[in-house]
């Protein structure tokens, strides 16, 4: 039986989010979000269908089908909203099938879409992979600029940056 919404008597998207929320099984969150996706577009708010889309892609990680987990990333780009965590996300399903230019890429342009309060995140995440694959000259820059525009995250970009110096002899 859908959920049903107590003002109306009928289920809406939102419902089948707050299932796919709750449910410990993957599977089960898949199956939420895919039938809160199933109502029809004009029913559908886009940051709705972006964090129903959320929902499936995390499922996809869970079960490991990281195909997939890029494939529901990139409807979650193309929905609009949040569209840096849906590239940072893509990023990350791209980074454990281990396609380095792809996962750089991805989060690159994950911190150019990012809004001020999580540019810095997503620079230090950029630099991270950098770091991570062996650019140390890419991570320092990146690290460089995020400090730029950091706030309450500054002092773990700066111990990034340092533990990065130590690691490399600079």
């Amino acid at each position: 039986m859908p959920p049903m919404n107590h003002a109306s008597g009928d289920s809406i998207p939102e419902d089948y989010l707050r299932l796919a929320l709750r449910s410990a099984e993957p599977e089960m969150r898949m199956a939420n979000a895919r039938a809160g996706l199933a109502f029809p577009e004009e029913a559908l708010e886009e940051d709705t269908k972006v964090l129903l889309l959320r929902q499936i892609y995390i499922g996809e990680l869970e079960l490991h089908h990281f195909r997939a987990a890029i494939d529901t990333a990139s409807q979650m780009v193309a929905v609009g909203p949040l569209k840096d965590i849906a590239l940072h996300d893509r990023a990350r399903a791209q980074q454990a099938l281990g396609d380095v230019a792809a996962a750089i890429a991805s989060q690159r342009m994950a911190a150019r879409h990012a809004p001020v309060d999580r540019r810095s995140f997503m620079l230090w995440s950029l630099a991270t992979l950098q770091h991570f694959f062996g650019d140390v000259e890419g991570a320092l820059g990146t690290l460089d600029k995020a400090l730029l525009i950091a706030g309450e995250d500054r002092p773990l970009l700066k111990a990034h940056f340092a533990y990065i110096c130590l690691e490399n002899d600079e």
